[in-house]
C-alpha cells in the first residue's frame, strides 16, 4: 500500500513540475511530438477494419527540403512504414496498423535528413482487394451502366463487405466473412463492387480487360473505361481503349453481376506488351483509399485538417445537372491554450459554412476544391486545402412531376378555384425541394409563395389561396433543388375572345400556344342580336354532330339520310334567295367521336373535341349539335354548359367562323342518364335545351331550335320523320337567319 502511495505521489509531483514549466493555459500536443527535427506530421484515427493505412504526406515538407523518409508511431510504439508511391506533390505511405484497435491515434512524421526517397517493397497489405456484395433489385441483368450503378448504390440496399488477399475467385460456400450468398430467389443475382489501389510502374498507355459471362464494368480513378454489358463466353476478355496513366497510385473499381461465384478476372496490357495478363499481385497495394489525416506543423498553435465523404450521385430525368452529396468535416486541433476555434469553409471566395461539419450537394463538378480556414480569438489562422475528386457518373436518375389541382379546365368568371401544386416523384423522403408559385392577378402585382418541402410516400403539395377564376390571369410554379430548377409549370386563364385554338392536351387542361390553359367563356347576356345574316353561295358548312346521327334518329345509314334531306331542304328554302342562286354550297358532317379518335387516351372525353378543332378548317359556318353525355358518364348540366360555351367561343374567335347552335330534341337519351324529373319538369332534355339557349344569348349566337320545333310539330325523334324535321329546322335557320 505504501508503495502505491509513494508511486502516486511521485507521478503527481512530476505532473506538477511539467505543468509549471508550461505557459499559462498551454496545452501539450496530442499525441506528443516524437521527432524534433520533423517539420510536420500527419495525425489520424485508424478507421474500423483497417490493418494497413494509406497516408499521404507533402513531397516537400519545407520549401528547400524534400521528404526523404517517414516514421510512424502509435503511442510509444513505432510502426513499420512502406513508401508506396512518390509523386511530384505527394508521397503515399502504407502504415502497418495490424493489431491496433479502431480509432487508434497514429502519427506519421515527415523527415528530411536522409537520402532521396523512393518506393520500396518491404511489406505489402495482405488484403489489398475490397469487395462489397449487394443483392440486386431485379432478376435480370440491367440494360445500362446507370441501372447497374443504381443497383450497387440504391438507398437501403443491404451489403456484405470483406477483404481479399488478391484477385482470386470467391464462392458463396466459403465460411467466415466471405459467406455472402443469402439465397431465396429462383434466379439470385448480386452486384459485386470490387475496388482497391494499384501501383502503376511507369508512365504510358495501358489497356485493361475483364472476363466473365455476366455484365461487368470497370472504372479507373472513378472514370468509366470499360463496359462489358453483353454476354460473353467464360474465357473471353473484353478490352478497353488505351488509357494514359502516370506512374504512381491508381484506383480501380469493378462492378459485376454475380450469382454464387465472384470470378474477379481483371487483366491489363501494359506498355510494350501485346497479350492480356492477369493483373499482377505485386502491384495491388491496398483495398482502401487514403485515411483522413490532419497535417500538423511543428511549433504551430492551430492545425487545420479536412476530410470529406462522397455519397452516390444522382440526377433527375430531363435535367442535365448531376448532383453529388458531399459531407465536409473539420479535423482541426489547437495547442498551447488556443480556445474558441472558428471554422470557415470556402469555395474560392464563396463562404459555404461556418460549422465544423457541413453537408453540401455539388452539381456538374468533377473536382471540388474547398479550403478550411480555422482561427482563434488571438487572430491566429491556419488553412487546409481539400481537393475532392468526384465521379463522372450518377447512381440513379429520379423522376419528378408537378400538377396543378383545384382549377377546372373550363370555368365561368365567378367559379371558385382552390389551387394546389402537387409534387410527385421517386425520390427519397429525406430529399428537400424548394417549391415556388407565382399568381398573376388580373389587377395588381404578382404574388409569390414559397415552401421547402419533402415528399412523403412519393408526394407532397403546396396549397395556394382560394379565389375566383375572375381574379387570376396566370399561375406559374417551379421546383428547385440546391439552386437548380428541375421542373416548371404554368397555367393561363384565357378569356374571350380566344385568339388561338388548343393544339394539344396536358392531362386535364388544354394547351394553347404551348401553355396549359383554363378557358373562361362568357356567361352573362351580350345584349346584342345574333350577327348571323344567312348562308351565301360558295360557303363551307360544317356540322359538328353530337346527336343528329344514330341512335338519336333511329337511322341505320350513319347519317346519310339526314345529309340528303338537309341538302334538299337548302335547295328548296334557298331557291328564292339571291345569295343562294347558284346553290354551290359545300357541306360536310364531322362527329364528336371522329375528333376524339385522334386523341391521346389520357385526355378527358369532354375536353377531347376542343383539342382537335383544326379538323374543322376551313369552315365559314360551323353548326354545333352538342354531344349530350349526362351525369351517368361524369358530366353534370353545369359541365355541359361550360363545355359548350368554350367550344362555341373557340370556333367563333379562333378559326374564325360563324357559329350556329342547335338545341337537342326531347327523348334523345334515357331519362336516368340525364337530370332528375324534379329538376326538369318531367322533360329530361329541357334543361339541356335551355343551357344551349343561355350560351347563345351570352355570346350573341344564332340558334336552330330543334327542341321547340319538335314540340310545335308534336313530333319526337322516336318517329320516322325525326330526321326530316331536324334537316328542315337547320336548313330554315341557315337560309333565313332564324
Amino acid at each position: 500500500m505504501n508503495r502505491l502511495v509513494k508511486r502516486y505521489r511521485g507521478c503527481l509531483a512530476a505532473l506538477l513540475v511539467a505543468l509549471a514549466a508550461m505557459p499559462a493555459g498551454a496545452q501539450a500536443p496530442d499525441p506528443p511530438w516524437r521527432h524534433d527535427e520533423a517539420p510536420l506530421r500527419a495525425v489520424f484515427s485508424l478507421p474500423e477494419g483497417r490493418r494497413f493505412a494509406l497516408v499521404e504526406l507533402p513531397a516537400r515538407p519545407l520549401p528547400d527540403a524534400p521528404l526523404t523518409h517517414a516514421a510512424a508511431y502509435h503511442g510509444d510504439a513505432q510502426r513499420p512504414v512502406r513508401v508506396a508511391a512518390v509523386g511530384s506533390n505527394t508521397v503515399s505511405l502504407l502504415v502497418n496498423a495490424d493489431g491496433l484497435p479502431k480509432d487508434a491515434l497514429i502519427a506519421v512524421y515527415a523527415l528530411t535528413n536522409g537520402p532521396a526517397i523512393k518506393p520500396d517493397t518491404a511489406f505489402a497489405d495482405p488484403q489489398p482487394v475490397s469487395v462489397a456484395i449487394t443483392k440486386a433489385g431485379a432478376n435480370e441483368a440491367p440494360p445500362s451502366w446507370e441501372e447497374m450503378l443504381f443497383m450497387s448504390t440504391r438507398p437501403g440496399a443491404l451489403r456484405t463487405r470483406f477483404l481479399l488477399e488478391g484477385l482470386v475467385p470467391v464462392t458463396s460456400a466459403e465460411e467466415g466473412p466471405r459467406k455472402w450468398y443469402q439465397g431465396g430467389w429462383k434466379r439470385p443475382i448480386y452486384v459485386a463492387h470490387v475496388s482497391g489501389r494499384m501501383l502503376v510502374p511507369a508512365d504510358g498507355e495501358y489497356r485493361f480487360a475483364v472476363r466473365g459471362r455476366r455484365p461487368t464494368y470497370l472504372l479507373i480513378n472513378d472514370r468509366l473505361v470499360l463496359q462489358a454489358a453483353t454476354p460473353r463466353k467464360g474465357e473471353e476478355w473484353a478490352v478497353s481503349d488505351p488509357l494514359k496513366l502516370s506512374a504512381g497510385l491508381t484506383g480501380y473499381t469493378v462492378l459485376m453481376l454475380v450469382d454464387r461465384t465472384i470470378p474477379l478476372n481483371l487483366g491489363w496490357i501494359p506498355p510494350g506488351a501485346e497479350a492480356i495478363a492477369q493483373l499482377p499481385q505485386n502491384i495491388l497495394l491496398t483495398g482502401a483509399g487514403p485515411v483522413a489525416a490532419r497535417i500538423e506543423r511543428r511549433g504551430a498553435t492551430l492545425h487545420a485538417g479536412a476530410d470529406c465523404t462522397v455519397k452516390p450521385g444522382y440526377a433527375f430525368h430531363g435535367c442535365e445537372a448531376r448532383f453529388t452529396p458531399v459531407i465536409l468535416r473539420s479535423l482541426h486541433a489547437a495547442w498551447e491554450g488556443a480556445r474558441d476555434v472558428g471554422c470557415r469553409w470556402l469555395e474560392g471566395n464563396t463562404l459555404l459554412a461556418t460549422s465544423p461539419t457541413h453537408h453540401l450537394i455539388t452539381t456538374n463538378h468533377t473536382l471540388l476544391a474547398v479550403d478550411l480556414v480555422v482561427s482563434n480569438a488571438q487572430g491566429q489562422t491556419d488553412t487546409a486545402r481539400l481537393n475532392v475528386s468526384l465521379p463522372e457518373t450518377t447512381g440513379h436518375e429520379y423522376r419528378l412531376a408537378t400538377r396543378l389541382f383545384g382549377v377546372p379546365a373550363i370555368a365561368y368568371d365567378d367559379d371558385p378555384v382552390h389551387p394546389e401544386i402537387h409534387l410527385r416523384g421517386t425520390v427519397p423522403d429525406t430529399m428537400p425541394f424548394d417549391l415556388h408559385a407565382w399568381i398573376t392577378p388580373r389587377e395588381g402585382p404578382e404574388k409569390h409563395y414559397h415552401e421547402t418541402v419533402r415528399l412523403h410516400r412519393t408526394w407532397t403539395r403546396l396549397v395556394l389561396p382560394s379565389g375566383t377564376a375572375h381574379d387570376i390571369a396566370a399561375i406559374r410554379w417551379a421546383v428547385i433543388h440546391t439552386g437548380v430548377t428541375l421542373h416548371t409549370g404554368a397555367l393561363d386563364f384565357l378569356r374571350q375572345p380566344f385568339a388561338a385554338l388548343p393544339g394539344d392536351l396536358d392531362g386535364d387542361y388544354l394547351v394553347v400556344d404551348g401553355t396549359p390553359a383554363v378557358l373562361l367563356p362568357r356567361r352573362a347576356s351580350s345584349g346584342q342580336p345574333p350577327p348571323f345574316a344567312g348562308l351565301r353561295a360558295g360557303q363551307q358548312v360544317t356540322l359538328l354532330d353530337g346527336f343528329l346521327t344514330p341512335p338519336g334518329l333511329g337511322s341505320t345509314d350513319n347519317g346519310a339520310d339526314f345529309d340528303r334531306a338537309f341538302l334538299a331542304d337548302l335547295q328548296i328554302f334557298g331557291a328564292r334567295i339571291p345569295s343562294m342562286a347558284d346553290r354551290s354550297i359545300r357541306y360536310r358532317r364531322q362527329s364528336f367521336g371522329g375528333l376524339r379518335a385522334n386523341l391521346d387516351t389520357r385526355a378527358l372525353d369532354r375536353l377531347a373535341p376542343l383539342s382537335q378543332l383544326t379538323l374543322l378548317q376551313p369552315s365559314d359556318i360551323v353548326v354545333i349539335a352538342p354531344e349530350i353525355i349526362g351525369p351517368a358518364d361524369g358530366e353534370t348540366l353545369d359541365d355541359f354548359e361550360r363545355r359548350l360555351a368554350a367550344l362555341a367561343g373557340l370556333i367563333r374567335d379562333a378559326l374564325p367562323a360563324q357559329v350556329v347552335l342547335m338545341t337537342p330534341p326531347p327523348g334523345l337519351l334515357p331519362q336516368e342518364t340525364l337530370q332528375q324529373p324534379a329538376q326538369s319538369n318531367g322533360d329530361p332534355m329541357r334543361p339541356y335545351a335551355e343551357a344551349v339557349l343561355r350560351v347563345a344569348d351570352a355570346m350573341g349566337i344564332t340558334v336552330a331550335d330543334f327542341y321547340t320545333m319538335c314540340h310545335t310539330r308534336e313530333a319526337t325523334l322516336a318517329v320516322a320523320d325525326g330526321r326530316r324535321l331536324a334537316a328542315e329546322t337547320l336548313a330554315r335557320t341557315l337560309v333565313g337567319g332564324r
